[in-house]
Formats: structure tokens, C-alpha cells, sequence
């Protein structure tokens, strides 16, 4: 896929992220106690994938670790604008705590598929 259409795939996800996490009021319910964790962690870890996959990061090294930092870094700013009370939403740590969980998780198994890719590339054989 080219570059360009990897980035409007990482603004469009991360736009219509933005717009669920601030929305005025929104409440997400489950019959199952801590759903909504699961559901931070696996949108985090999305992110992550996708800003990886469109910042060409997922050959590891100091730009996945780059795209990490900028995940953390996000993950606070997004949990904390949620702390304005016009918006009728609340900011949690356990939320925050979910979405670094995600965005660690993303960052584990891309740095796990940089090191296996570029062992095949070593040694001349078809990637996986």
C-alpha cells in the first residue's frame, strides 16, 4: 500500500478515535464488569499499529520505540480532556492504565515481528 494511503488510513482511525473518546456524554454499556477496559486497551492497541504501519515502524528499533512514546503521550492528553466537565465525561487512571496496556501490547508484538522478519531477511529465507 502507498505511504499515503497507510497515513489516511492511521488520521482516519485516530480522527474517529478522537471524536468516540470526546464525545459529550457518551456512555458505552455492557452486561460484562470491565468491558469498556477491553475495549480501551484493543483501540489503543490499534492506534499503535497503525501509526507504526503508516510511520514505517514496524521494522523496530528507535522508531517503534518513537511511536510508543507518542502513544503514552497521547493516551495521557486524551484521558485528560476528558476531565472537562463540559463534556460531561469523566477521566479515569484505570482507563489510561488500559490504554498504555494496549499501546505496550502493540509495541511487544511489533517488536517481535521486526526481530522474526529481519531474522528471515538474514538468512535468506521468506519472511513470514
Amino acid at each position: 500500500m502507498i505511504p499515503t494511503a497507510r497515513w489516511a488510513a492511521f488520521w482516519v482511525y485516530a480522527g474517529l478515535l478522537f471524536v468516540g473518546t470526546h464525545w459529550p456524554r457518551l456512555v458505552v454499556d455492557s452486561p460484562v464488569r470491565g468491558t469498556d477496559k477491553i475495549i480501551h486497551a484493543a483501540v489503543f492497541l490499534l492506534w499503535t499499529v497503525l501509526l507504526a504501519w503508516a510511520s514505517d515502524a514496524c521494522r523496530g528499533g528507535w522508531r517503534l520505540r518513537t511511536v510508543g512514546a507518542v502513544g503514552c503521550v497521547y493516551a495521557l492528553v486524551d484521558e485528560g480532556l476528558q476531565a472537562i466537565p463540559a463534556l460531561g465525561r469523566t477521566c479515569s487512571a484505570a482507563d489510561l492504565l488500559a490504554n498504555l496496556v494496549g499501546i505496550g501490547v502493540a509495541i511487544v508484538i511489533l517488536g517481535i515481528r521486526s526481530r522474526v522478519v529481519a531474522g528471515h531477511r538474514a538468512t535468506g529465507s521468506d519472511a513470514p
